[in-house]
């Protein structure tokens, strides 16, 4: 299957902000995004992995389709937990509750259509231009199928003629604030944005990231989930 990544062109006179895996932390998210505030000239990106693992990812779901509803640029990737849900679906319904159950999420049955929707469509990537925004990174020898976008969705044929020169924004890899810190003062080619918000009790994690891609300034908010 070849994808076609979807290209995305930046609003005049908006910000771009990319917010890692929120896993679920609905309070922590909701005060993030009060900091952000953002406008409808802003786009926010958000890294994917906004379920499982906190206990209020159907919260978090509603809120940015709330914010898209209304006319907001609110741009969601597709994690492997986004991904997961859908593979469980098709495992049949009995298996499906058994998984929305072990992962705090069968409040997602009250309108099951609407989310399954949700999830499905959700892009796989998005090509800013000058940036990718994508749930893990994109390698170039493609040597971790952990790590990798093609190992984590390998029936996915991405083309990416131009990979080596396209900056990368992503999540799924946990990093401390320091290493998320020390990646955005050096100008990495990829910045890793999963701060680890749902390991609060981790030594250097429990925070939830955002960072403005054209300015390099990092938002972030400490769990209170």
């Amino acid at each position: 299957m070849k994808y076609e990544l979807p290209k995305v062109a930046k609003l005049e006179n908006g910000r771009r902000i990319a917010i890692g895996d929120i896993h679920g932390c609905f309070q922590t998210f909701k005060a993030l995004i009060t900091t952000i505030n953002p406008t409808k000239t802003d786009q926010i990106f958000i890294l994917g992995d906004i379920i499982d693992k906190g206990k209020h990812s159907k919260e978090v779901v509603d809120v940015i389709m709330d914010f898209q509803t209304v006319g907001y640029s609110f741009y969601v990737v597709r994690g492997n937990h986004e991904q997961a849900f859908l593979s469980a679906y098709q495992c049949g319904f009995e298996f499906f509750v058994t998984y929305l159950d072990e992962n705090q999420t069968d409040d997602f049955l009250e309108d099951l259509e609407k989310y399954l929707t949700f999830f499905s469509e959700l892009p796989y990537c998005l090509d800013l231009g000058d940036w990718l925004v994508c749930h893990t990174p994109f390698l170039i020898n493609e040597q971790s199928l952990y790590r990798g976008m093609k190992g984590l969705f390998p029936k996915i044929n991405f083309e990416l003629k131009d990979l080596p020169t396209k900056k990368q924004v992503t999540g799924h890899i946990v990093e401390t604030l320091e290493v998320i810190q020390q990646s955005i003062a050096q100008k990495n080619q990829v910045i890793l944005l999963d701060s680890g918000c749902v390991y609060k009790e981790n030594e250097g994690l429990g925070y939830l990231s955002a960072f403005d891609l054209d300015n390099y300034e990092l938002i972030t908010q400490e769990n209170i989930d």
